[in-house]
């Protein structure tokens, strides 16, 4: 069957790098299933609003399909880690305090 595991990265990660990383993953844990079918594992993105939803697609055999998607996560977080040029997208905020000093309004007024 056609199984995907979708992997979120910033606008700011290298497209290309992520995008080996990820059929790289797949090819190394799938190879047996890619030796039989001759199907390799490609890649369909879409744009969200904090960054792009990469699934990385590969055919596997339905029995094994969350053991080898586990192994191919566990690859590609190993991999990410090591590469600066790549990183997960994940929800988070920013807040920026920024020091008024009410002395020199007060004084303004005056």
């Amino acid at each position: 069957i056609l199984d995907e595991v979708p992997v979120r990265i910033t606008f700011e990660s290298d497209w290309q790098e992520a995008e080996r990383i990820l059929i790289e993953a797949a090819k190394k844990v799938t190879s047996d299933v890619i030796e039989k079918t001759g199907d390799q594992p490609f890649i369909r993105a879409e744009l969200f609003d904090a960054g792009v939803l990469m699934r990385l697609r590969y055919k596997v055999e339905p029995p094994n399909r969350q053991e080898i998607s586990t192994y191919i996560v566990r690859e590609i977080f190993r991999e990410f880690a090591n590469n600066s040029k790549v990183e997960f997208c994940y929800p988070k905020s920013e807040i920026t305090y920024e020091w008024k000093d009410w002395r020199k309004d007060q004084a303004k007024k005056a």
